[in-house]
């Protein structure tokens, strides 16, 4: 273990203070936050560029800073691809989260189910869904960087768990969503000034930019994706663009998106912060990727690699090991780099507890105490993020102390939870034949199918697994700085798990080829980006022949403004008449008329800017849309 000099404390500590401040001011000295609409959306009045960094950060957390680089320095850059998913997935954010969700001004996305089938039970399964997810990936994002550190350094899990859930829990509570995005502004600073300063010296220490690529491409990690269509090879064209497309639709079915695009004063400006968050998310998906092509160039430069010497045991240690190597000599650099991890880490907590709260309120109070006063709702708000933060403290240190194939059972419980979510979104939005009893049988169906593969994965001890690249050289690591390591095998289980990864081998294990499978192992065997894809479809699929055998309702009495017209989205070249004959009997022109009488009145407004920078409005556009729907 390497001891981290005081520099690299003075800058983990100011990082932490800062995003300390950051809520104590919006707190003491920022808008008031008296009701549950002040606290969990801001008062719809948030500025467009900080709520959209904000969001680009809410998905990609330390996992991402440690999984990537791991992914890329184990498997090659293929997996880069995946930012067509990203784009994609943010394309449909454009096309039917915010034309449908933002106009209802609604707080919690799951009240959107009660809304679409006029029944609780859609809603409550919904949001069951959003918590156990929610809690489940707080204690992993929680456990994750702290166990990177720990097998580094010497800063023990324990502490690093309380400091950044105990941060995260003071200046989301006393903040509310204001002081989550701030906050997330400024920690994605520090993770950018993290990965760049990696970046920069294993540029310099290995003799440019050139000889990165040319070490890269020599050992394989520069090569194409594979157009092999077989679903159980790990990594192909096919899995990364399409698969990981379908996959990455979670994203705008959570809490998370839904309070961030309805944080801001019109719908023109939550178009904004996702076309903002798009280029954000992929900008910072491709870096993270890419310092896995810089790590296995330094290594392989330095011709000691230290998967294949055993200087770690695991590959996601990968990335703080080569951190304490290059900053050796460099105090204080070190210590960015883990602000930057645990900015990832604060960035993520904040942005969940902050969802869990005003679920709390909207979806599980409310419902319950009738003429609950606002103030008296914000207050439960902020007490919830104590709960949930203290509930996420209890299940990293759960996993901490539990081993066994834990991690694949909790990848399966997050990809079956996501998969459920969105497959129940798309099924009673571009549905109209849909019904509640359909959506809550299919979103159940669609969890235990992934469940049940998962599980597969986890116990068949027939299972063949991926094969790596082959590993950097080693012939140099007898003259290497050595770093004893703790053999932590639960490391791997925290970036696979939260990244939808599947377990990584190291560089030193070359298993026969997954073609070998046979029998079950084939369906357990099939790639983790396919998995949620089986779980949406599932859910679509057993919810539309439960509602034709239950009974549908009549589509011509289906409320159109809960509803997307599929067809006029997919196939816009299709005749209008052959869309028509396709929406199954639902009314959507009705739709189409209410979206151009709210357009032509938006243009109508004039929109003046305060002194404060806010719109003021001769008419209000939210009150304008609420009426016409």
């Amino acid at each position: 273990m390497a001891e981290l000099a005081t520099l690299d404390y003075v800058v983990f500590i100011t990082t932490l203070l800062v995003s300390l401040g950051i809520g104590v001011y919006q707190a003491c000295w920022g808008p008031k936050q008296n009701n549950i609409q002040q606290y969990v959306l801001g008062d719809r009045k948030l500025k467009v560029l900080p709520v959209a960094l904000s969001l680009t950060v809410s998905f990609q957390s330390s996992i991402m800073l440690l999984g990537n680089p791991t992914e890329v320095y184990v498997y090659g850059i293929p997996y880069i691809w995946q930012a067509i998913g990203l784009l994609v997935s943010n394309l449909c954010m454009l096309v039917s989260m915010i034309p449908l969700i933002y106009p209802l001004k609604i707080t919690s996305f799951y009240e959107y189910f009660q809304r679409r089938f006029r029944c609780k039970v859609p809603r409550v399964m919904a949001s069951i869904i959003g918590i156990l997810y929610n809690t489940f990936y707080m204690g992993i994002v929680l456990f994750g960087p702290g166990i990177a550190i720990e097998t580094v350094t010497d800063f023990p899990l324990w502490a690093s768990v309380l400091v950044v859930a105990l941060s995260a829990i003071i200046y989301t509570a006393v903040g509310g969503l204001r002081a989550v995005v701030w906050t997330d502004v400024f920690q994605f600073t520090i993770m950018l000034i993290g990965m760049f300063s990696i970046v920069i010296k294993t540029t310099i220490d290995v003799g440019g930019i050139r000889n990165v690529f040319d070490i890269a491409a020599d050992g394989g990690r520069l090569q194409m994706p594979s157009f092999d269509p077989d679903p159980t090879v790990r990594n192909t064209f096919w899995s990364l663009v399409v698969g990981s497309s379908l996959s990455l639709l979670y994203i705008m079915t959570t809490q998370t998106t839904v309070q961030r695009i309805c944080s801001v004063p019109t719908e023109r400006d939550a178009r904004r912060v996702v076309v903002i968050s798009a280029i954000g998310t992929v900008l910072n998906f491709v870096l993270s990727c890419f310092l896995g092509v810089f790590t296995y160039a330094y290594f392989n430069h330095t011709r000691c690699d230290p998967l294949a010497s055993k200087a770690i045991e695991n590959p996601n240690q990968i990335l703080p090991y080569l951190v304490v190597l290059i900053f050796r000599d460099l105090p204080g650099m070190a210590g960015v780099f883990i602000a930057a991890l645990f900015s990832a880490s604060l960035s993520t907590i904040s942005s969940l507890l902050s969802s869990l709260s005003a679920q709390t309120v909207e979806d599980i109070v409310k419902p319950m105490v009738k003429d609950l006063s606002e103030s008296r709702a914000a207050l439960i708000a902020k007490i919830s993020v104590f709960v949930y933060g203290f509930l996420g403290i209890a299940i990293s240190f759960m996993i901490a102390n539990i081993r066994g194939p834990l991690g694949q059972i909790t990848f399966s419980m997050l990809s079956s939870f996501g998969g459920a979510a969105t497959g129940m979104f798309f099924f009673a939005a571009f549905c109209p034949w849909a019904s509640s009893k359909g959506a809550v049988v299919g979103g159940a169906t669609g969890m235990a199918i992934v469940f049940w593969i998962g599980l597969g994965q986890s116990f068949s001890s027939t299972l063949v697994k991926a094969t790596p690249l082959p590993s950097a050289r080693v012939d140099m690591c007898n003259d290497a700085i050595s770093i004893n390591m703790t053999d932590l095998t639960l490391l791997d289980f925290a970036y696979n798990v939260t990244k939808y990864r599947g377990d990584v081998t190291t560089a030193t294990q070359l298993p026969t080829e997954c073609s070998q499978n046979h029998s079950l192992d084939v369906l357990y065997a099939i790639s983790y980006f396919w998995l949620t894809p089986i779980s949406i479809l599932t859910s679509i699929t057993v919810g539309t022949i439960v509602s034709l055998l239950t009974g549908r309702p009549d589509p011509s009495e289906v409320d159109v403004k809960y509803m997307l017209p599929f067809f006029d989205y997919c196939c816009p070249w299709l005749p209008e008449k052959v869309r028509k004959s396709l929406y199954c009997g639902a009314k959507f022109e009705k739709r189409r008329n209410i979206v151009a009488t709210s357009a032509s009145k938006c243009e109508a407004l004039d929109l003046k800017v305060e002194e404060n920078g806010r719109y003021k409005e001769e008419g209000s556009v939210e009150n304008s849309d609420s009426n016409l729907l």
